[in-house]
């Protein structure tokens, strides 16, 4: 098989994050609260965001785990310590590929491995050549072997 023929051909997988929820904050204060989180230095990556209900939301993203003590004073300024879940224990698992521009399925495919697998997904990001799962790090060896084995990475 080519490699241009390959739905997915790369894995990839980082420990080096830490995930942050927060529960029902508003529009206004998330603008105000990304902006510190920015002016503090501090890189996101993963976001993740519910629809509004009464004018509220909540939303998780990922930081990197050295800027955790950082980020999680910015947000006690926004929110309450119990509206604010932190998650160390994250593995980010990115999955690459050019055919998965032109191929269905592929990401209800790694829903099935995961959900077979008791695979949690805690938040996900995609593009038309990309899927991104943060998941629990417990859950890596057996993400890897069961995505490489389906995608014959």
């Amino acid at each position: 098989m080519k490699l241009e023929d390959k739905v997915i051909t790369g894995l990839a997988t980082c420990d080096e994050d830490a995930a942050i929820t927060i529960v029902d904050i508003n529009m206004e204060d998330l603008s105000k609260l990304f902006e510190k989180i920015a002016v503090g230095g501090v890189s996101i990556d993963m976001i993740s965001q519910t629809a509004p209900l009464n004018k509220k939301v909540s939303v998780s993203f990922t930081i990197p785990k050295d800027d955790l003590m950082e980020c999680e004073q910015i947000v006690s300024c926004f929110v309450p310590k119990e509206s604010m879940v932190i998650d160390e224990e994250i593995t980010k698992f990115s999955l690459v590929g050019l055919g998965m521009k032109n191929t269905s399925g592929v990401a209800s495919k790694v829903f099935k491995i995961f959900s077979d697998n008791n695979i949690v997904i805690k938040l996900i990001t995609t593009s038309e050549i990309r899927i991104t799962c943060a998941i629990n790090s417990s859950s890596k060896e057996v993400a890897i072997r069961e995505i490489a084995k389906e995608f014959n990475l």
